[in-house]
């Protein structure tokens, strides 16, 4: 290795090194701890969800399963269209006693039907 080599990846290194501490700012930015001391970008995705999800239980009269809610979400939530099937199932088990109930536990494959609390 000459000089001239040396420098040139010398440079390239630097010019990744700066490009690294740049990325791990912009996170910690986003995973900083806001004031009542969750992560902005958890709380922000999780949030979004349930409110979506919550909008959906208040559009749907009567029993309801997750697949009417994933329908629901995906014909009227343009910013949720690409959530998973999954993550609003957490969803509506975290509202279980809270906002709604369960009136028939699904098992196999029948789907849990679940209904807005009085």
């Amino acid at each position: 290795m000459n000089e001239r080599e040396y420098r040139k990846l010398s440079a390239q290194i630097e010019q990744r090194y700066r490009e690294d501490i740049a990325a791990l700012d912009r996170i910690w930015q986003l995973a900083k701890p806001s004031a009542n001391g969750t992560s902005r970008a958890v709380k922000g995705t999780r949030g979004v969800v349930q409110d979506g999800v919550r909008a959906a239980i208040g559009e749907i009269n009567g029993k309801f399963t997750l697949r009417d809610v994933e329908h629901w979400i995906r014909a009227n939530k343009p910013d949720l269209h690409d959530t998973a099937r999954t993550t609003i199932s957490g969803t509506l088990k975290r509202l279980v006693g809270k906002e709604i109930e369960v009136l028939e536990a699904g098992k196999g494959k029948r789907a849990t039907v679940y209904q807005k609390r009085s």
